[in-house]
């Protein structure tokens, strides 16, 4: 059952709602332009995370390993982790997240010494399907190559 409001008495929380799926300048449009205007709001999914806490998730998960963090929540950040989060929920960051802290090449011990960061791993669509697809573990014994993406370098 949606939620019904007059725009003016429209609680901050189904606010930020019709900014995340509308966008900021249309939530405020909306709130100083149409008033006595009723909208529907669809209730909240209770799992439904926010980009923030996937940047808490991340921080939690780099201070253990040593990553860099992440500590400001950007517009082009706030926008790649709403992207993420409609494709991952957070249990399955938090797999991700296990993964990278787990693997010597995603924490710095690599032949070149790079780490994951924030920005790398909600930059697109693939770099965290990647890690949970177990491209960048070790191979298995036998193999000449130590790391499966070496053959990509």
């Amino acid at each position: 059952m949606d939620n019904e409001y007059k725009i003016e008495t429209l609680p901050n929380e189904d606010l930020r709602i019709v900014a995340q799926q509308c966008g900021i300048e249309t939530a405020l449009k909306l709130l100083y332009n149409c008033p006595g205007m009723t909208i529907h709001i669809p209730p909240v999914d209770s799992n439904c995370a926010r980009p923030e806490d996937l940047m808490g998730m991340w921080n939690d998960y780099a201070l253990t390993a040593g990553l860099p963090r992440a500590n400001k929540m950007t517009t082009s950040r706030r926008r790649n982790c709403a992207a993420r989060l409609k494709e991952l929920g957070l249990a399955d960051w938090q797999n991700v997240f296990k993964k990278i802290i787990e693997n010597p090449y995603l924490t710095g011990k690599g032949k070149d010494g790079w780490q994951a960061t924030f920005d790398w791993i909600i930059k697109n669509d693939n770099n965290a399907q990647k890690v949970l697809d177990g491209y960048y573990d070790r191979k298995k014994a036998g193999h000449t190559k130590e790391y499966s993406y070496d053959r990509y370098r």
